[in-house]
């Protein structure tokens, strides 16, 4: 495997082990091996793809995927796939956020938080009709 193809699956398996949401639960250098094994003699990044979604999905967090670089551009038009986030105030002083699933851009994920941080001020507020 070239320099430059072996820095691309290391850099990954490095991303995953850092942040996996098992990580604790896996066998990194079991992961590793099988990873380096499956890329073979890749020489270039685009020859270790294959070998990095295996590794992502071995994880069984059912949470990873892996996009290649030409699917994991931003979508146009900062495309979402989500329902409403909502926040509303309830009776008894409590309150109701609703927090879904959201996959886009940079774009989409800051007017996520924007939204998020509006639907708990929502929740937070006084219920006139709860008095």
């Amino acid at each position: 495997m070239s320099d430059e193809a072996r820095s691309y699956p290391s850099t990954a398996l490095d991303l995953m082990e850092d942040n996996a949401l098992r990580r604790d639960d896996v066998d990194w250098d079991e992961v590793r091996r099988t990873a380096f094994t499956e890329a073979g003699d890749a020489r270039r990044p685009a020859g270790t793809h294959r070998a990095i979604e295996a590794a992502l999905g071995g994880l069984g967090d059912g949470h990873s995927g892996f996009y290649a670089p030409k699917r994991a551009k931003e979508p146009d038009g900062d495309e979402q796939i989500r329902r409403p986030v909502e926040g509303w105030a309830l009776a008894g002083r409590m309150g109701y956020v609703s927090l879904p699933g959201v996959q886009g851009s940079e774009k989409v994920y800051q007017q996520y938080v924007r939204e998020g941080r509006d639907a708990v001020a929502k929740a937070n507020r006084p219920n006139p009709a709860a008095g």
